[in-house]
């Protein structure tokens, strides 16, 4: 495919190239945000988020629910993995001066996140696609990053969870 440019941007075969190569491959010498589930995090990060729900902040209330104590907010268990590890955000490479666009996340859960669990997530490059594209000059490509959660147990937390990160610029029309 012929090479697209705009503002020094350019999204290349070789780009494309360089980052299938780390299809499967996790990210060395990243340290997760956490890595335990504390009292003090789960009730600020649902503080953050604006749910008041006595789950995660009042202990004898969440003592006589079937979970058997106080549990976090779902949306915590993205500070466990290395994928938005401190000061990172997706592949360590990519195309220089190409803009990155977030568009969503799916999670499958099997259990919720409970005060006290230790985390542990393996994190990855699972698939790289390249699609036409209107926005940026007629080309983008498409990353899928896959985490997958376990608790101290070895047990997963849950099946997976999809991140996609597109890749674009946009070009100045004159």
């Amino acid at each position: 495919m012929a090479e697209v440019e705009g503002h020094g941007a350019r999204i290349t075969d070789e780009g494309i190239a360089r980052i299938r190569a780390r299809i499967g491959k996790g990210f060395e010498g990243r340290r997760p945000w956490r890595t335990e589930v504390t009292k003090d995090a789960a009730y600020h990060m649902a503080l953050g988020i604006g749910d008041t729900s006595p789950l995660y902040h009042d202990e004898a209330y969440a003592k006589q629910t079937k979970w058997g104590g106080l549990l976090a907010p779902y949306i915590m268990i993205q500070t466990f993995d290395t994928l938005r590890s401190v000061g990172h955000s997706g592949l360590p490479e990519g195309l220089p001066g190409v803009h990155s666009i977030w568009t969503g996340s799916l999670f499958e859960w099997k259990r919720p996140l409970k005060v006290g669990d230790a985390i542990r997530a393996d994190s990855y490059l699972k698939a790289v696609e390249e699609r036409e594209s209107k926005f940026g000059g007629g080309r983008s490509v498409y990353q899928t990053y896959e985490a997958i959660y376990f608790d101290q147990t070895g047990d997963k937390i849950e099946g997976q969870s999809k991140e996609k990160k597109v890749l674009t610029f946009r070009i100045r029309k004159k």
